[in-house]
């Protein structure tokens, strides 16, 4: 691969930009502009080669400050506040602490922008628990995988499930068999993949999940039932290890957490006579991420208020959307590092300190904006992949003058408690 003398690659880089978090990536570097080389996919590409700038200016009101002066005022802004939320959280682990720290000192509320997708595989763990796989089990063992809803939000998640690569238990990959249930769309596949599609609207995607369920219970006769999810029901039958996939956020809002039931209740009629597991897609802006580090510093998820002293979660009362929709909050701090994502639409008398890349300009503007680095790109750090069993570290990959998410929050929990002493 031929490049200028100015220029370097670096190799097995991981992309901390979706839930898949691909290690295997070549970045070519010149000066503060990168370029992915080897295992781009449509998320990375744009992420990576996005210009933005390695220094930003920190501004209050609209107007530029010095850095200390926005944090003094954000300070000031929480001290005053009630009941602050603290979202967004798109950031790495060391953002996702930072974060927790500010909650825990300003009484306030934690929450993540992606939470209420989570909060619908939660709701079945919760409820009646769940049997789930990681990536590379489905690799290296799975013979049939189905792909419930719109699709893999992933671009490469089929390249890491079907990769013609050695595995642990053969140097040649078995015969796969994918089926998707849901809407009309292609999807790219690896060769001698044998693929079939059942089509389903996502309003009518409960429904059908429910027939399937149903069927493979033997609650419905088969001459009563559609000759598509028949031929499933045998797929999955006779599969040596099915693996049922889903992605909570493309599920159709008002019935998703009852698909996900359904679709773990499957999985588990499934191990009775053979061996099948789940697999939830998501983890984007390390959703995943933040989820672990609120368990191990609280024990409880995201959606969680530090208002009484001590961490109390409550997955409807503490979702930030509805405190913010309710009028319940009076301060609101968003962390957007790995996004481009402007935060949601606030009364302009709620105040904002935002914290992202430079070069964001929401309208209106924030009470405080303070730039921010990205994980990955403009400082070290790590996340998780989606499927929750790896923690994968980040490198910087520019000299950069932004301060990253976690030490910028932990500056302004400092400067609460100068204001407090």
């Amino acid at each position: 691969m031929a490049h200028s003398p100015d220029r370097t690659l670096r190799r097995e880089v991981v992309c901390p930009f979706c839930g898949l978090a691909c290690d295997d990536l070549v970045i070519e570097i010149n000066e503060s502009r990168l370029a992915v080389r080897q295992g781009a996919c449509p998320i990375s590409k744009a992420q990576f080669e996005r210009e933005v700038p390695t220094e930003g200016q920190a501004r209050a009101s609209g107007a530029p400050c010095e850095r200390d002066a926005a944090i003094g005022i954000a300070a000031r802004i929480l001290q005053q506040s009630r009941l602050p939320v603290i979202g967004g959280l798109a950031t790495d682990i060391d953002g996702a602490r930072g974060a927790l720290e500010l909650a825990d000192r300003t009484g306030g509320v934690i929450d993540h922008r992606g939470s209420e997708a989570l909060f619908r595989d939660l709701t079945a763990l919760r409820e009646i628990g769940t049997m789930t796989t990681t990536l590379s089990e489905v690799r290296n063992r799975a013979d049939l995988l189905l792909i419930v809803g719109a699709g893999p939000p992933m671009p490469r998640f089929l390249e890491r499930c079907f990769a013609d690569l050695p595995n642990l238990f053969s140097q040649n990959s078995p015969v796969r068999r994918l089926v998707r249930l849901g809407p009309t769309g292609s999807i790219d596949l690896a060769p001698g993949v044998k693929a079939s599609h059942i089509v389903c609207a996502l309003e009518e995607m409960a429904a059908t999940v429910a027939s399937l369920r149903a069927l493979l219970l033997g609650h419905v006769a088969k001459d009563k039932a559609s000759p598509e999810l028949v031929e499933l029901v045998g797929l999955l039958r006779s599969a040596r290890y099915s693996v049922i996939a889903w992605s909570a956020s493309q599920l159709p809002p008002e019935s998703g957490d009852l698909i996900v039931l359904a679709l773990v209740e499957i999985v588990r009629e499934l191990n009775r006579a053979g061996r099948a597991a789940g697999l939830p897609l998501g983890g984007a802006e390390n959703l995943t991420g933040v989820h672990q580090a609120c368990l191990w510093q609280t024990g409880h998820s995201m959606r969680t208020s530090f208002g009484t002293g001590a961490p109390r979660h409550d997955p409807r009362l503490y979702s930030a959307e509805r405190l913010l929709v309710d009028g319940e909050a009076d301060a609101v701090v968003w962390v957007s590092a790995l996004s481009e994502s402007p935060p949601p639409a606030l009364p302009p008398e709620l105040p904002l300190i935002l914290l992202a890349p430079p070069g964001m300009e929401p309208t209106p503007e924030p009470a405080v904006f303070l730039p921010v680095g990205r994980p990955g790109v403009d400082h070290g750090g790590q996340i998780f992949r989606g499927d929750g069993v790896v923690a994968l570290p980040l490198t910087a990959l520019r000299a950069s003058a932004l301060a990253s998410a976690g030490s910028t929050l932990r500056a302004i929990t400092r400067a609460i408690e100068s204001l407090r002493s």
